[in-house]
């Protein structure tokens, strides 16, 4: 569940706890297939996309292979203008339990870049349960990286790049229009950069029970031109935990705002540093009364929302 595979008994938070991070590929894995829209990949369709040496040119031919609900795997070996010229945008997630996971790189450094070539989304998730992992996504300028659509349960997003580098601009990374609702969303160990146009994570509709970084597991938001975290729908998150801002502007609210609709979330641990004198701004802002708030720093100071 939400991307989670058990290994030997052991539950894959339980690794989290201890750093490990997200295993991928094991026990009771389904289908495995492979994509390569790079330099290095085919140029046309055909190939069976079942071995790093024969895949796929485009997701969208390995989501067409995936069976909905058997827990299948895309791995993104390369992606670059074989891939993105082909591609149909946004690439449609519409099967429940594909997990689309770019080829490890560093955690400072990641690959492939999944951007379209056209104004649109890099990704729309309508199918339950769907992983994304180690990959650099970014909409078109007026797109998002990843929008998740209406009743979609239980997305986890982890170890991914949002408008970090020039190859991913776009509006938002991680979008849930008004009207949707987003339930156990999982957003974790993800990198927001500058080369978004609008916010590093709107949720202007609903995220039932969602969490935005996990204790131990925050985000990291640097330069974003909107706001960092902005829920602005009617809200119920379960929690926003140990995310970091480097801000772009003295503006209030640009780390984290919560709307009045919003309730019941919880926001501990999270950490804003904007320029190297004492902030007078509220990087915090919450105009909602039901939402829980613990130690969250500004500068080298525990601060409260506005």
């Amino acid at each position: 569940m939400n991307g989670y595979i058990m290994k030997k008994g052991r539950s894959v938070l339980a690794d989290l706890a201890d750093g490990a991070g997200l295993l991928t590929g094991d026990a009771g894995a389904g289908n495995i297939f492979y994509v390569d829209g790079g330099s290095t990949g085919p140029t046309g369709p055909g190939a069976s996309g079942r071995t790093p040496d024969n895949p796929f040119q485009t997701i969208k031919e390995a989501m067409t292979a995936c069976v909905s609900g058997h827990n299948d795997f895309i791995y993104v070996l390369n992606y670059g203008s074989n891939g993105r010229g082909t591609e149909d945008w946004p690439i449609l997630v519409n099967k429940d339990m594909v997990h689309i996971i770019g080829a490890r790189s560093m955690a400072t450094s990641k690959w492939p870049t999944i951007k379209p070539d056209e104004a649109d989304n890099a990704f729309t998730v309508t199918g339950q349960r769907c992983e994304f992992a180690n990959l650099e996504i970014g909409g078109y300028s007026t797109g998002s990286g990843i929008e998740i659509g209406n009743a979609v349960w239980c997305t986890t997003i982890h170890d991914c790049f949002f408008g970090v580098t020039g190859d991913t601009a776009g509006t938002h990374g991680v979008y849930v229009a008004a009207g949707a609702d987003a339930p156990h969303t999982v957003i974790y160990d993800c990198q927001f950069g500058v080369h978004l146009t609008g916010d590093g994570v709107r949720i202007a509709g609903n995220a039932t029970r969602a969490w935005i970084g996990l204790p131990g597991h925050g985000n990291i938001f640097k330069g974003i031109a909107g706001i960092a975290i902005n829920i602005s729908g009617s809200a119920g998150l379960q929690g926003i935990f140990d995310n970091y801002f480097g801000l772009l502007a003295d503006t209030a609210g640009d780390a984290i705002t919560l709307a009045a609709g919003t309730s019941g979330i919880m926001v501990f641990g999270n950490r804003v540093g904007y320029g190297k004198t004492t902030a007078a701004t509220e990087y915090f802002v919450d105009a909602s009364t039901t939402n829980s708030w613990g130690q969250n720093w500004v500068g080298d100071a525990v601060a409260l929302p506005a």
